[in-house]
């Protein structure tokens, strides 16, 4: 895994500082995606997702990654992970499934369905089951704190969004990019956007992937109405994004 391109000289060596340090703590992994915290004047909140081994997405908490580029913490996880690659090897759920007796395996899933409703909201959704999308809905509102706003939004992202979406629940997605780019425009203030920059990309991201679905022609006529309302600071950024997935003529027709 190729991973120090993505990182400058000096914030490589404040990262193998902090690994050197043991200033890491590893909260969640698998071969996909990797959840740590990292101890120095504050605690900061990394994850890291993998495809095939490879980084196909990373974020920090931090002031820095927030503001500028790719941070120390994250430096120093990935440091970590290279001396510790067997945190990404796969679990082989597969074949230890195979050597439980199925009694086991539906004695267990009963129990764990019970204790914990966000993954039984899932397999009613995986088993295509009557659900209360208000659990979602409600999920991605409660979301406040400003300082941890980007890294829990983007946690709910790579986890409940991304399960709506290989399970074809465009509609509720469709709400659901409302409040996040609603969550956007009250962080713009005086032409600027603190501290959700990014958050903006995640957005064009979504909005593109939801535009090959069921819902494009509600979600064409919501980035008009928002681009015509759009406040300083996200008019530019609103009007790209709906140009990503229609034509001038439709977003300017009530100006030509």
């Amino acid at each position: 895994m190729e991973w120090k391109k993505y990182f400058n000289g000096s914030v490589l060596e404040r990262g193998l500082s902090y690994y050197n340090k043991d200033n890491i703590k590893i909260n969640n992994s698998s071969s996909k995606i990797v959840e740590a915290t990292v101890y120095g004047g504050n605690d900061y909140n990394i994850r890291i997702k993998f495809t095939d081994g490879e980084i196909i997405s990373m974020n920090c908490d931090c002031y820095y990654y927030m503001h500028e580029t790719n941070c120390k913490h994250l430096a120093a996880v990935l440091y970590y992970l290279e001396d510790n690659n067997e945190i990404l090897q796969d679990n082989n759920v597969k074949s230890i499934l195979e050597s439980v007796k199925q009694e086991n395996i539906n004695d267990f899933i009963l129990r764990e369905l019970e204790r914990d409703n966000d993954l039984f909201i899932k397999f009613k959704i995986y088993n295509n089951l009557e659900f209360d999308e208000n659990y979602y809905l409600n999920k991605i509102k409660k979301i406040s704190d400003e300082d941890k706003y980007f890294s829990e939004t983007m946690k709910f992202i790579d986890e409940d969004l991304e399960f709506l979406f290989e399970n074809n629940q465009f509609k509720l997605i469709l709400k659901i990019i409302k409040i996040i780019y609603n969550n956007i425009k009250m962080r713009v203030d005086d032409g600027e956007i603190y501290g959700d920059n990014d958050l903006v990309f995640v957005f064009e991201d979504l909005v593109v992937r939801l535009a090959d679905t069921e819902v494009y022609d509600e979600l064409k006529e919501y980035l008009k109405i928002e681009f015509k309302n759009a406040p300083d600071g996200l008019n530019e950024e609103i009007c790209n994004i709906a140009l990503r997935i229609m034509d001038d003529d439709e977003l300017f027709e009530e100006y030509n």
